[in-house]
C-alpha cells in the first residue's frame, strides 16, 4: 500500500512539472500533465525542445518573441478583403505542378536516393530518413537496438545527408508496437542542436540531437516521407 502512495505522489509531482511548463509555453496542460505523469522523462525532453506558442494565434514563436510578448503573426498588418481575394485568383490560375512519386525497392535504395535527391539541410524539427545500424557492431553493446526501462528504444541511426549521411544515437519518443532492427528504415526528426557536442566530436552534425518518430514507407510523394508507423 506504501508502495503504491508513494508511486502516486511522484507521479503527480512530475503532472505537475510537466504542466507548469507546457502552461509556460502556452500548450496543452492537461494532456502534458498526463504525460509527465506516465513518463516524465520524455514527456519534459520533448517540451524542452518544442517552441513556444502565441497565446492568441497559437503559431510558434521564437524564446525571444515570447519572453517580450511580440508575435509577428498577430502584429503582422491585416490584409483587406479585395487583396485576399486578389490573391486566390491569381493562385487560382497558376498551373500546379504534377505529382511526383518514387517507390524504392528496399530501405537502402530509399535511403541512397535521399541522400542524392533530397533537400537534408539540418534545422529544428526537420524529418528525415535514417537507418538503423548495428549497435553491437558500432559500439560493441550487447544488444543491437536497447530496450530502455519505460519501453521506448535506443538504436544508433545512419541520417540521410548529400555525403552519405552520418551517424548518431536516437531513442523513440514512445514505447510503440513496432521492435526496431538493424536495417530498418525510420523517420529521424531534428530537436535541438548542442554545438559543444558536435565541436568534440569533429562534426556538428553531432550535435544534432532527435528521435526516431516511425518507420517509413518504400515511397516518396513530392519528395515527402511517408510515416508507416508510428513508435
Amino acid at each position: 500500500m506504501n508502495l503504491i502512495i508513494i508511486k502516486l505522489v511522484v507521479a503527480v509531482f512530475w503532472a505537475v512539472i510537466a504542466g507548469l511548463l507546457a502552461k509556460r509555453k502556452n500548450r496543452n496542460v492537461f494532456g502534458w500533465g498526463i504525460a509527465g505523469a506516465l513518463s516524465w522523462p520524455i514527456a519534459l525532453i520533448i517540451l524542452a525542445f518544442m517552441p513556444y506558442l502565441c497565446p492568441k494565434c497559437k503559431q510558434t514563436i521564437s524564446n525571444q518573441e515570447a519572453k517580450i510578448g511580440n508575435c509577428p503573426n498577430c502584429n503582422a498588418p491585416k490584409k483587406s478583403s479585395s487583396e485576399i481575394k486578389a490573391e486566390i485568383d491569381h493562385g487560382a490560375t497558376e498551373a500546379q505542378e504534377p505529382e511526383f512519386s518514387f517507390v524504392a525497392k528496399d530501405n537502402f535504395s530509399l535511403f541512397e536516393y535521399a541522400c542524392k535527391y533530397l533537400d537534408c539541410k539540418l534545422y529544428q524539427g526537420v524529418r528525415l530518413p535514417a537507418i538503423i545500424l548495428d549497435a553491437k557492431e558500432e559500439f560493441d553493446t550487447e544488444q543491437s537496438v536497447i530496450i530502455q526501462d519505460d519501453g521506448s528504444q535506443l538504436a544508433v541511426v545512419k541520417v540521410a545527408d548529400s555525403d552519405g549521411g552520418f551517424v548518431v544515437p536516437a531513442q523513440t519518443t514512445g514505447r510503440g508496437s513496432v521492435g526496431l532492427k538493424p536495417g530498418d528504415l525510420v523517420a529521424w526528426q531534428a530537436m535541438e542542436h548542442m554545438p559543444d557536442m558536435g565541436n568534440e566530436a569533429g562534426d556538428y552534425r553531432f550535435g544534432w540531437v532527435g528521435f526516431i518518430i516511425g518507420t517509413l514507407k518504400l515511397e516518396l510523394t513530392n519528395k515527402e516521407l511517408q510515416i508507416d508507423k508510428e513508435l
